[in-house]
């Protein structure tokens, strides 16, 4: 539009044309009302320069201006405060309606605004579901649900819900919101019992650890690790290992006898010293696989990534002990300094052509979505995963620090 410039008062004629929008050039109408009463152009000449405002080639504009300001002094205005006028029409350029177009959204902007703070869970559950398959427009609604005081319930396969759905005043997942699920079915007949729902409902390991991720199979009441175990079927790997190893100590043993009767020296004497040797490194393979799988399960599960890795974001509040309010909720659209706290997530170093460090830095800021960032040698610092403050502008990392604790 015009950049906000109040055109009160250069010219009276001027005035009557902008009272209605307290004397800023907002309409594509107002421009070709401008031309015709101010410069003396003719209808057809007026309604050119709208057109040339609707098809927002900058260009075009750019090259009628200097007629535009010499027409506004031949009738009448004066040189400064033509140019003022033109200035404001050419800002328009950028940005304009006609009055028409203006109205319909206002009125849309209007019925929304109603909906938004008269039933709120139920707009901005549409809202949701209107963006359901783009986690960067779902992300901010997310977080203003969460401004707003509506909390968010993660995903269950109980409920069964697809979409976005009110809850009691909150709002619940919908199943088809976790990343790597659109269209899923659930039978839920067997409550409780996480192996006999594997059962019924044939999901491949994909689906099963979107689900777990997501927290979808936590009505089970079992933790994530163990939901994971029995999705990916380790306790019978675990046994299938356990049974490769007592039938390996049983050909030792027979082995072993037919060894204490062969006469040493023989080929088959060899022979059997090498495949009771195998044996026992088969036993040592699957006691290492055991371990493995049982440590799998013993370790501590990462919920908050998990539920980042398939729905963008957290149940888990990562910023509980931080003072969040001391932080700018970050703008990637400003390339002007910002003061934020985030999550690095990844941290990828590597080498300008002048052989200096730099990185490349993953991110989640506070209140939005997973961002790239970059931090050239003359900002280089040493970082890891975790919170940290960081003076960004734009992508570019200009420093980190210690993010502040309440």
């Amino acid at each position: 539009m015009s950049g906000n410039i109040i055109l009160h008062g250069l010219d009276e004629r001027l005035d009557k044309i902008l009272e209605d929008t307290y004397y800023q050039l907002i309409y594509q109408e107002q421009v070709t009302a401008i031309a015709t009463q101010l410069a003396g152009w003719s209808e057809g000449e007026a309604d050119g320069i709208r057109k040339t405002i609707g098809r927002k080639i900058q260009k075009e504009l750019d090259l009628l201006i200097p007629r535009l300001i010499k027409d506004f002094i031949s009738h009448g205005m004066k040189e400064e405060s033509a140019k003022q006028l033109a200035s404001a029409i050419q800002a328009c350029g950028s940005y304009s309606f006609n009055k028409a177009h203006s109205v319909e959204y206002g009125l849309i902007a209007y019925q929304t605004a109603y909906l938004k703070a008269n039933y709120p869970v139920q707009y901005m559950c549409s809202l949701l579901n209107a963006n359901i398959d783009t986690t960067d427009d779902v992300i901010p609604y997310i977080n203003e649900c969460k401004r707003m005081g509506i909390k968010i319930l993660p995903p269950d396969v109980s409920r069964g819900n697809l979409f976005f759905v009110p809850e009691n005043g909150a709002i619940r997942v919908g199943l088809s919101y976790i990343k790597g699920i659109s269209n899923i079915t659930v039978d839920y007949s067997d409550k409780g019992n996480l192996i006999n729902f594997f059962a019924r409902n044939k999901y491949n390991k994909r689906i099963k650890e979107a689900l777990i991720k997501a927290g979808a199979l936590d009505c089970f009441n079992c933790s994530r690790a163990e939901q994971f175990a029995i999705a990916m079927n380790i306790k019978d790997e675990i046994n299938s290992e356990k049974t490769k190893i007592r039938v390996a100590n049983t050909k030792i043993r027979e082995k072993e006898e037919e060894l204490a009767k062969s006469k040493e020296g023989t080929k088959k004497v060899g022979n059997l010293k090498n495949q009771i040797e195998n044996q026992h490194k088969a036993i040592a393979k699957s006691e290492k696989r055991i371990k493995e799988l049982q440590d799998s399960i013993k370790a501590d599960y990462d919920e908050a990534q998990g539920e980042i890795d398939v729905l963008g974001f957290t149940f888990h509040d990562k910023y509980e002990k931080y003072d969040t309010e001391k932080y700018q909720v970050y703008n990637k659209e400003l390339t002007i300094q910002q003061k934020i706290i985030c999550d690095i997530i990844s941290v990828r170093k590597t080498k300008d052509k002048r052989g200096r460090n730099m990185a490349f830095i993953s991110a989640i800021p506070y209140m939005g979505v997973k961002q790239d960032f970059v931090m050239f040698a003359n900002h280089y610092q040493e970082v890891k995963e975790g919170i940290y403050a960081m003076l960004v502008a734009g992508n570019q990392v200009i420093g980190v620090g210690v993010a502040q604790k309440k």
